[in-house]
């Protein structure tokens, strides 16, 4: 599953969390599930829909990327981290 604690702010101050990452394979939207290999530089992923596998090599920093560059086109800010004591 995606992080819980990824988040973003536009610029009228509106908080927005991430839910999901998706993948649209054959006109059907997978859910990701867990890395299920891992190489060098990219990492086999578990991805399902309603009861369906799928599974595709990604680079082991996917998520990371898409949400940078969905921030950059939606315009939004990510959220610092706050570790509680």
């Amino acid at each position: 599953m995606a992080q819980p604690d990824r988040g973003f702010r536009d610029e009228s101050g509106q908080y927005f969390v991430l839910k999901s990452l998706q993948n649209l394979y054959r006109t059907e939207w997978y859910e990701f599930v867990r890395p299920t290999a891992h190489g060098l530089q990219l990492e086999e992923t578990l991805w399902q829909n309603n009861g369906k596998s799928h599974y595709v090599e990604y680079p082991q920093d996917l998520q990371d990327v898409a949400c940078s560059i969905c921030a950059a086109e939606m315009g939004l800010s990510p959220l610092q981290s706050v570790e509680l004591a």
